[in-house]
Protein backbone atom coordinates (compact mmCIF):
# COMPACT_ATOMS: atom_id res chain seq x y z
CA UNK A 1 0.00 0.00 0.00
CA UNK A 2 1.70 3.36 -1.22
CA UNK A 3 0.59 6.03 0.41
CA UNK A 4 2.75 8.92 0.06
CA UNK A 5 0.51 10.94 -1.86
CA UNK A 6 -0.80 12.41 0.81
CA UNK A 7 -0.60 16.57 1.34
CA UNK A 8 -1.31 16.71 5.33
CA UNK A 9 1.77 14.18 6.60
CA UNK A 10 5.11 14.63 6.52
CA UNK A 11 6.05 13.10 2.86
CA UNK A 12 8.93 11.40 1.69
CA UNK A 13 10.88 14.20 0.70
CA UNK A 14 10.67 15.59 4.09
CA UNK A 15 11.44 12.06 5.38
CA UNK A 16 14.38 12.28 3.18
CA UNK A 17 15.84 15.44 3.89
CA UNK A 18 15.45 15.05 7.85
CA UNK A 19 16.63 11.36 8.47
CA UNK A 20 18.48 10.47 5.14
CA UNK A 21 20.53 12.83 3.69
CA UNK A 22 21.46 13.10 0.04
CA UNK A 23 21.15 9.66 -1.61
CA UNK A 24 23.41 10.33 -4.34
CA UNK A 25 25.26 8.95 -1.58
CA UNK A 26 25.80 5.13 -1.71
CA UNK A 27 25.88 5.22 2.34
CA UNK A 28 22.59 6.90 2.55
CA UNK A 29 21.05 4.74 -0.05
CA UNK A 30 21.69 1.81 1.82
CA UNK A 31 20.09 3.64 4.98
CA UNK A 32 17.38 3.99 3.25
CA UNK A 33 16.75 0.36 1.26
CA UNK A 34 17.49 -0.90 5.02
CA UNK A 35 14.57 1.09 6.66
CA UNK A 36 12.24 -0.09 3.80
CA UNK A 37 12.61 -3.13 4.57
CA UNK A 38 12.77 -3.36 8.57
CA UNK A 39 9.72 -4.04 10.35
CA UNK A 40 10.08 -0.99 12.96
CA UNK A 41 8.09 1.70 14.99
CA UNK A 42 5.89 4.00 12.45
CA UNK A 43 8.78 6.97 10.69
CA UNK A 44 7.34 9.96 9.69
CA UNK A 45 7.46 10.58 6.61
CA UNK A 46 7.85 6.78 5.72
CA UNK A 47 5.54 4.29 7.18
CA UNK A 48 2.42 6.15 7.25
CA UNK A 49 2.84 8.52 4.12
CA UNK A 50 5.12 6.53 1.31
CA UNK A 51 5.35 3.10 2.20
CA UNK A 52 3.48 0.00 4.42
CA UNK A 53 4.74 -3.43 4.74
CA UNK A 54 1.60 -5.45 5.45
CA UNK A 55 1.03 -8.18 3.32
CA UNK A 56 4.01 -7.93 0.90
CA UNK A 57 5.51 -11.41 0.79
CA UNK A 58 9.43 -11.43 0.36
CA UNK A 59 10.19 -8.73 2.51
CA UNK A 60 12.41 -10.41 4.68
CA UNK A 61 14.66 -11.80 1.67
CA UNK A 62 18.22 -11.01 1.78
CA UNK A 63 17.83 -11.14 -2.29
CA UNK A 64 14.87 -9.01 -2.86
CA UNK A 65 16.26 -6.12 -1.19
CA UNK A 66 19.81 -6.25 -2.28
CA UNK A 67 18.16 -6.24 -5.60
CA UNK A 68 16.16 -3.16 -4.64
CA UNK A 69 19.54 -1.67 -3.90
CA UNK A 70 21.12 -1.97 -6.96
CA UNK A 71 18.13 -0.83 -9.21
CA UNK A 72 17.97 2.13 -7.39
CA UNK A 73 21.80 2.66 -7.36
CA UNK A 74 21.71 2.03 -11.01
CA UNK A 75 19.14 5.09 -11.30
CA UNK A 76 18.57 8.63 -11.17
CA UNK A 77 17.65 7.47 -7.85
CA UNK A 78 14.05 10.16 -8.01
CA UNK A 79 11.10 9.22 -6.40
CA UNK A 80 9.58 8.40 -8.97
CA UNK A 81 11.99 5.85 -10.06
CA UNK A 82 12.35 4.50 -6.16
CA UNK A 83 8.59 3.53 -6.18
CA UNK A 84 8.58 2.39 -9.67
CA UNK A 85 11.63 0.07 -8.71
CA UNK A 86 10.11 -1.04 -5.76
CA UNK A 87 6.64 -2.20 -7.60
CA UNK A 88 9.04 -3.89 -10.25
CA UNK A 89 11.19 -6.19 -8.45
CA UNK A 90 8.73 -7.11 -5.32
CA UNK A 91 6.21 -8.02 -8.37
CA UNK A 92 9.05 -9.80 -10.01
CA UNK A 93 10.96 -11.68 -6.93
CA UNK A 94 7.18 -12.87 -5.90
CA UNK A 95 6.75 -14.09 -9.78
CA UNK A 96 3.69 -12.10 -10.45
CA UNK A 97 2.92 -10.79 -13.34
CA UNK A 98 1.49 -7.36 -12.20
CA UNK A 99 0.91 -5.32 -9.00
CA UNK A 100 -1.83 -3.82 -7.97
CA UNK A 101 -1.44 -0.43 -5.60
CA UNK A 102 -3.93 1.32 -3.13
CA UNK A 103 -3.50 5.01 -2.84
CA UNK A 104 -5.38 7.78 -0.87
CA UNK A 105 -8.18 9.53 -1.63
CA UNK A 106 -6.65 12.15 -3.02
CA UNK A 107 -7.85 11.61 -7.05
CA UNK A 108 -5.44 15.34 -7.42
CA UNK A 109 -2.39 13.35 -8.10
CA UNK A 110 -4.14 11.23 -10.95
CA UNK A 111 -1.74 13.35 -13.65
CA UNK A 112 1.15 12.19 -11.48
CA UNK A 113 0.45 8.54 -12.34
CA UNK A 114 -0.46 8.68 -15.32
CA UNK A 115 2.85 10.44 -16.27
CA UNK A 116 4.92 7.91 -13.96
CA UNK A 117 3.03 4.52 -15.04
CA UNK A 118 1.69 5.69 -18.37
CA UNK A 119 0.47 2.12 -19.05
CA UNK A 120 -1.07 1.89 -15.78
CA UNK A 121 -4.46 0.92 -15.31
CA UNK A 122 -6.48 3.30 -12.78
CA UNK A 123 -9.35 2.51 -11.12
CA UNK A 124 -11.23 5.49 -9.32
CA UNK A 125 -13.74 3.53 -6.69
CA UNK A 126 -16.46 6.61 -5.38
CA UNK A 127 -19.30 6.52 -2.57
CA UNK A 128 -22.15 8.57 -1.52
CA UNK A 129 -20.31 11.80 -0.30
CA UNK A 130 -22.68 11.95 2.53
CA UNK A 131 -21.51 8.07 3.28
CA UNK A 132 -18.06 8.95 2.97
CA UNK A 133 -18.33 12.29 5.27
CA UNK A 134 -20.45 10.29 8.08
CA UNK A 135 -17.42 7.81 7.94
CA UNK A 136 -14.70 10.19 7.73
CA UNK A 137 -15.99 11.51 11.31
CA UNK A 138 -15.39 8.66 12.78
CA UNK A 139 -11.76 7.63 10.85
CA UNK A 140 -10.24 5.54 13.50
CA UNK A 141 -6.55 6.19 11.96
CA UNK A 142 -7.65 9.63 11.69
CA UNK A 143 -10.48 11.62 13.34
CA UNK A 144 -10.65 9.37 16.14
CA UNK A 145 -6.97 10.19 17.17
CA UNK A 146 -7.59 14.21 17.44
CA UNK A 147 -10.75 13.51 19.13
CA UNK A 148 -9.36 11.82 21.45
CA UNK A 149 -6.28 14.70 21.75
CA UNK A 150 -8.83 17.53 21.70
CA UNK A 151 -12.54 15.94 23.22
CA UNK A 152 -13.44 19.84 23.38
CA UNK A 153 -13.45 20.26 19.70
CA UNK A 154 -15.15 17.40 18.59
CA UNK A 155 -17.60 19.36 17.14
CA UNK A 156 -15.66 21.59 15.46
CA UNK A 157 -13.42 18.52 14.21
CA UNK A 158 -16.63 16.70 12.70
CA UNK A 159 -17.96 20.07 10.96
CA UNK A 160 -14.02 19.84 9.68
CA UNK A 161 -14.40 16.99 8.46
CA UNK A 162 -17.46 17.25 6.72
CA UNK A 163 -16.43 19.96 4.85
CA UNK A 164 -12.88 18.53 4.05
CA UNK A 165 -14.55 15.37 2.35
CA UNK A 166 -17.34 18.29 0.12
CA UNK A 167 -14.30 19.66 -1.21
CA UNK A 168 -12.43 16.68 -2.20
CA UNK A 169 -15.89 14.98 -3.98
CA UNK A 170 -16.08 17.59 -6.12
CA UNK A 171 -12.53 18.22 -6.87
CA UNK A 172 -12.37 14.31 -7.51
CA UNK A 173 -15.91 14.68 -9.90
CA UNK A 174 -13.61 17.35 -12.09
CA UNK A 175 -11.25 15.17 -12.08
CA UNK A 176 -13.56 12.75 -13.54
CA UNK A 177 -14.59 14.48 -16.06
CA UNK A 178 -11.41 15.14 -17.46
CA UNK A 179 -10.27 11.48 -17.20
CA UNK A 180 -13.48 9.76 -18.15
CA UNK A 181 -12.33 9.37 -21.81
CA UNK A 182 -9.38 7.99 -20.87
CA UNK A 183 -8.35 4.53 -21.96
CA UNK A 184 -6.75 3.12 -18.88
CA UNK A 185 -9.19 4.77 -16.61
CA UNK A 186 -12.40 3.18 -14.59
CA UNK A 187 -15.16 4.81 -12.91
CA UNK A 188 -16.58 2.36 -10.56
CA UNK A 189 -19.31 3.23 -7.99
CA UNK A 190 -19.25 1.65 -4.45
CA UNK A 191 -23.04 1.60 -4.41
CA UNK A 192 -23.37 -0.92 -7.86
CA UNK A 193 -20.67 -2.44 -6.61
CA UNK A 194 -22.78 -3.84 -3.38
CA UNK A 195 -26.15 -4.08 -5.40
CA UNK A 196 -24.61 -6.30 -8.52
CA UNK A 197 -20.58 -7.45 -7.17
CA UNK A 198 -20.77 -9.48 -9.91
CA UNK A 199 -21.37 -7.01 -13.10
CA UNK A 200 -18.89 -4.78 -11.66
CA UNK A 201 -16.19 -7.41 -11.01
CA UNK A 202 -16.92 -8.91 -14.35
CA UNK A 203 -16.22 -5.13 -15.85
CA UNK A 204 -13.44 -4.75 -13.88
CA UNK A 205 -11.61 -7.78 -14.71
CA UNK A 206 -12.21 -7.01 -18.63
CA UNK A 207 -11.01 -3.47 -17.81
CA UNK A 208 -7.86 -5.04 -16.01
CA UNK A 209 -7.78 -7.80 -18.16
CA UNK A 210 -7.85 -10.36 -16.06
CA UNK A 211 -10.05 -13.43 -16.06
CA UNK A 212 -13.31 -12.44 -13.67
CA UNK A 213 -13.90 -15.96 -11.47
CA UNK A 214 -16.40 -16.46 -8.50
CA UNK A 215 -14.22 -16.94 -5.84
CA UNK A 216 -13.52 -13.14 -6.30
CA UNK A 217 -16.54 -12.29 -4.42
CA UNK A 218 -15.17 -13.50 -1.31
CA UNK A 219 -12.30 -12.41 0.61
CA UNK A 220 -10.40 -14.32 3.43
CA UNK A 221 -11.94 -13.46 6.60
CA UNK A 222 -8.60 -11.80 7.86
CA UNK A 223 -8.82 -9.02 5.27
CA UNK A 224 -12.16 -8.06 5.33
CA UNK A 225 -12.97 -4.04 6.51
CA UNK A 226 -13.98 -3.24 9.24
CA UNK A 227 -16.77 -0.08 9.18
CA UNK A 228 -15.88 3.05 10.63
CA UNK A 229 -19.76 3.52 11.31
CA UNK A 230 -20.81 0.34 12.89
CA UNK A 231 -17.39 -1.51 13.70
CA UNK A 232 -18.77 -4.23 11.91
CA UNK A 233 -15.86 -6.72 9.80
CA UNK A 234 -17.34 -7.40 6.65
CA UNK A 235 -15.60 -9.95 4.03
CA UNK A 236 -18.10 -9.57 1.20
CA UNK A 237 -19.93 -6.63 -0.64
CA UNK A 238 -22.44 -5.76 1.75
CA UNK A 239 -25.87 -3.71 0.10
CA UNK A 240 -27.36 -3.25 4.14
CA UNK A 241 -24.23 -1.87 5.59
CA UNK A 242 -23.82 1.16 1.93
CA UNK A 243 -26.94 2.66 3.32
CA UNK A 244 -26.41 2.57 7.59
CA UNK A 245 -24.88 6.21 7.48
CA UNK A 246 -28.65 7.21 7.15
CA UNK A 247 -29.08 6.50 10.90
CA UNK A 248 -25.90 8.59 11.90
CA UNK A 249 -25.74 11.88 10.03
CA UNK A 250 -28.19 14.85 11.12
CA UNK A 251 -30.85 16.12 8.91
CA UNK A 252 -28.82 19.80 8.73
CA UNK A 253 -25.49 17.49 7.71
CA UNK A 254 -27.49 15.91 4.86
CA UNK A 255 -28.88 18.58 3.86
CA UNK A 256 -25.90 20.30 3.73
CA UNK A 257 -23.53 17.94 1.80
CA UNK A 258 -26.90 16.38 -0.58
CA UNK A 259 -27.21 20.26 -1.95
CA UNK A 260 -23.38 21.75 -2.34
CA UNK A 261 -22.34 17.89 -3.82
CA UNK A 262 -25.22 17.30 -6.21
CA UNK A 263 -23.58 18.88 -9.17
CA UNK A 264 -20.61 16.65 -8.20
CA UNK A 265 -22.61 13.59 -8.01
CA UNK A 266 -24.33 14.17 -11.60
CA UNK A 267 -20.92 13.67 -12.84
CA UNK A 268 -20.21 10.73 -11.41
CA UNK A 269 -23.96 9.61 -12.79
CA UNK A 270 -24.81 8.84 -9.53
CA UNK A 271 -28.68 9.85 -8.44
CA UNK A 272 -28.87 10.08 -4.62
CA UNK A 273 -32.47 9.89 -4.78
CA UNK A 274 -32.92 6.64 -6.95
CA UNK A 275 -30.03 4.41 -6.77
CA UNK A 276 -31.11 1.20 -6.20
CA UNK A 277 -28.97 0.70 -2.91
CA UNK A 278 -31.36 2.97 -1.36
CA UNK A 279 -35.16 2.26 -3.28
CA UNK A 280 -35.24 -1.37 -2.29
CA UNK A 281 -38.21 -1.87 -0.18
CA UNK A 282 -37.01 -4.84 1.33
CA UNK A 283 -33.62 -3.19 2.31
CA UNK A 284 -35.37 -0.17 4.23
CA UNK A 285 -37.71 -2.21 6.18
CA UNK A 286 -34.31 -4.56 7.37
CA UNK A 287 -33.21 -0.59 9.37
CA UNK A 288 -36.75 0.04 10.22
Amino acid sequence: EVLYLSPWRRDFRYFMRKSIGDISRDENLRKLVDIIFTRHQPIAGITGSFWRLGGVKAMGEPELKERVFRSIQQSDRSLQSILAILLQEITQFNECRRCSVAFPVYINYLDTLFRWFPQAKVIHMTRDPRAVAISKTNDPGGTAIYNRKFPYLKHLIRKAMIAFVVVQYIWASRMHARFKTHSNYLLVRYEDLVVDPSRVLEGVCAFTGIEFTPEMLEQPERRGSRSSITGDARTTADAMAASKWQHVITPLENLFVTSITRRSMARFGFDPDAHDVYARKEWRQQFS
